[in-house]
């Protein structure tokens, strides 16, 4: 049996499935196999849940099992096309106005690309929230990702390692170089308010690339390198430092 809600706040969340557990107590609801509470949103301040569902496994049985599925996690303005979608959680814990999920899949989505499906744990409150997703499949290598955001203060960290170059160009556009080998590990860092980006962090190790730029006049082969760089916004001011 399932209960539809149209979307409530993060906060009504927990009542609205006790609400459904006791229409379930009557003899007919305790021989039901399974009851769910499906939910078009949950929202927080800056987060938004669509077509969330909370399922109990085995209902009428001692060993029941609570599952939420969520269809896609909406991010806060920030993180741009970035979104979270199929997101399944076998351990989660939910109170008045706190919605954690821990050991769930998740698959990473963009205009360009999505990702098979990852190691993913969040946190959601009212105003604050944090992710993490790991061990996902990115460009031939794996990808990492943690994001926090509390009052719209908000930081994000992302991690790849040993990304091939022949696929990170299939999703880079446009195509101003062609590369026929190496290998990338890099590590980009963000941090801003109120859907600005104030600091910026790259450092990248580039490991035997090889190829050149579209017209030719530009060439490289099994090429190693180190670099990274740091970004500070000042006003309307960018203040750059880099090393190679």
């Amino acid at each position: 049996m399932s209960f539809p809600v149209e979307a409530l706040r993060l906060a009504r969340f927990r009542q609205a499935f006790a609400l459904a557990g006791l229409m379930l107590l009557s003899p007919a609801g305790r021989a039901l196999d399974h009851v769910s509470l499906a939910i078009g949103g949950i929202l927080g301040e800056q987060w938004q849940l669509e077509n969330a569902r909370l399922t109990v496994e085995r209902f009428a049985e001692p060993s029941q099992q609570l599952v939420l599925s969520i269809a896609k996690i909406k991010l806060p303005q920030a993180f741009g096309e970035l979104s979270l979608v199929n997101i399944a959680c076998p351990e989660f814990n939910w109170g008045d106005a706190v919605l954690s999920c821990r050991n769930g899949t998740v698959q990473l989505k963009s205009e360009r690309w999505q990702s098979p499906p990852a190691v993913f744990s969040f946190r959601i409150t009212g105003d604050t929230g944090d992710f993490k997703l790991e061990q996902a499949g990115f460009a031939g290598g794996q990808l990492s990702l943690t994001a926090q955001a509390h009052g719209g203060v908000w930081q994000a960290r992302a991690n790849g390692k040993n990304i091939q170059a022949k696929a990170l160009q299939k999703l880079v556009k446009p195509k101003a170089y062609q590369f026929s080998q190496g290998r990338l590990d890099i590590g980009l860092s963000a941090k801003g308010g109120r859907g600005q980006v104030n600091q910026l962090g790259l450092d990248s190790r580039w490991r035997g690339w090889t190829g050149q730029n579209t017209g030719g006049s530009i060439a490289a082969e099994n090429v190693s390198a180190e670099f990274s760089m740091n970004a500070v916004k000042h006003a309307a001011a960018w203040a750059w430092q880099s090393e190679a």
